[in-house]
């Protein structure tokens, strides 16, 4: 038969509908603390991808889940590079202090 799914199979594909703008804040920011207690690879990129959507609540969230992995972090300092928040060099405070400013 079909091996199990992961640990995180389940979250990664049901937990980043919740994420969209169509939801009230407090149900996004809900999943993406779900989200972010997952180890699955994907968690960073899946949470990035609804960024315009965000209030600032809920992008404090996510940026707090981000910054509180290494693995994640990068991806993170990845994204705001590609957005034209920073510049790559940019100190990892400032990268945190920009992510409320946006």
């Amino acid at each position: 038969g079909r091996p199990a799914p992961g640990p995180c199979a389940a979250p990664a594909t049901a937990l980043p509908p919740a994420l969209g703008p169509q939801n009230p804040p407090d149900f996004q920011a809900a999943a993406v603390r779900a989200l972010a207690a997952h180890d699955h690879p994907k968690v960073a990129e899946l949470l990035l991808t609804h960024w315009e959507g965000y209030g600032p609540a809920v992008r404090r969230e996510v940026v707090e889940a981000l910054c509180a992995r290494p693995d994640r972090l990068a991806k993170l300092q990845d994204f705001y590079v590609a957005k034209g928040f920073i510049q790559k060099a940019t100190p990892i405070d400032e990268l945190y202090t920009n992510a409320f400013i946006k």
